[in-house]
């Protein structure tokens, strides 16, 4: 009688076993052995990756943590900085307001800060051009009265009348000194010291501006087209070769004033030679009208000086003999 597997139907010889039942066995066995395993590879690649994951998380929290702690520093102290600035600006313009309302000094200090620069600037510039004008006074002369304007000029003017007054006050005061010394003190000479200041203001740059008025309308006068603006730098040109030529004198009078007074005669031509060829140079007229212009010029501020000279030093020396006899009383 024929015999069939009970599991898979096969046909069965006497005796035979079906190989069906360790085939299934076998595959079980292995596909127990192989699950664990694969389920370990899954399980640990996944742990594997989420513990990776979660490294990568932390590291970037920590690495984040510490940005953003000093980003936020950073943003605290911008706003401590800008708020620091903003009350600083406050402040300073609420004190600019309050200098620049009736009664400040702003706009007073202002001013003079601007004066204080625009005068050093002017004195470097002057000091810069006496050199220049010693060496050549015609040509340089010619070229600063081209600039059109009298800054060189009425500097030049001031600095000759500012040494002019140092020197006259000087001279007084030691003048003063030798009297009450010579007098045992018996004499208390006042010398008027405000008549002299005058003077010296009249005959240095009053003379000067005045001079520079005559020969503008002088040359006018002869059909020449001149400016003010000119004649003053011609006349602070000549006032460098006064100043020096009155030093002179100065210093030779302290040793003899015979030697001196040869020496202003000498000298004094000097300045007026100077003056003469600048105004040659920087006058566009006919050559044979120039001497003439500047002949009668001279002529005028000539007959003005001596009449200044002879009413302050006449009033001048009353006051003195008076003081003078009355200390002797």
């Amino acid at each position: 009688m024929a015999k069939y597997c009970t599991q898979c139907g096969r046909k069965l010889e006497d005796g035979e076993v079906c190989t069906c039942t360790s085939q299934n066995n076998d595959a079980i066995h292995t596909a127990n052995e192989q699950a664990p395993g694969g389920s370990f590879t899954a399980g640990s690649a996944q742990t594997s990756q989420t513990t990776g994951a979660s490294q990568e998380s932390q590291n970037g929290q920590q690495y984040h943590q510490p940005g953003q702690q000093q980003y936020q520093q950073y943003q605290q102290q911008g706003q401590q900085q800008y708020q620091q600035y903003q009350q600083q600006g406050q402040q300073q313009y609420q004190q600019y307001q309050q200098q620049g309302q009736p009664g400040g000094y702003t706009k007073e200090a202002e001013w003079i800060n601007k004066q204080k620069d625009a005068f050093v600037s002017g004195t470097k510039s002057m000091f810069s051009e006496i050199l220049p004008i010693l060496k050549s006074p015609v040509s340089r002369v010619r070229k600063i009265s081209s600039s059109g304007t009298a800054s060189t000029g009425v500097q030049l003017i001031i600095a000759k009348t500012v040494i002019f007054l140092i020197v006259v006050i000087i001279g007084l005061f030691m003048t003063a000194r030798q009297i009450n010394e010579a007098s045992y003190g018996f004499i208390e000479a006042e010398i008027p010291y405000f008549q002299a200041i005058l003077l010296t203001l009249i005959l240095t740059a009053g003379i000067d501006f005045l001079e520079a008025v005559i020969l503008k309308v002088l040359t006018g006068a002869f059909n020449s087209v001149t400016n003010i603006n000119t004649m003053i730098t011609i006349i602070g040109a000549r006032g460098i070769y006064d100043t020096f030529i009155f030093l002179i004198v100065i210093i030779l009078g302290l040793m003899a004033w015979e030697v001196a007074l040869a020496a202003l005669v000498f000298l004094s031509p000097i300045s007026v030679y100077i003056q003469f060829a600048s105004y040659q140079g920087c006058v566009n007229m006919a050559e044979d009208k120039k001497p003439y212009a500047y002949f009668l010029a001279k002529l005028c501020i000539g007959i003005i000086s001596f009449l200044v000279v002879y009413l302050l030093i006449r009033s001048s020396l009353g006051s003195l003999i008076s003081s003078l006899s009355g200390g002797l009383l």
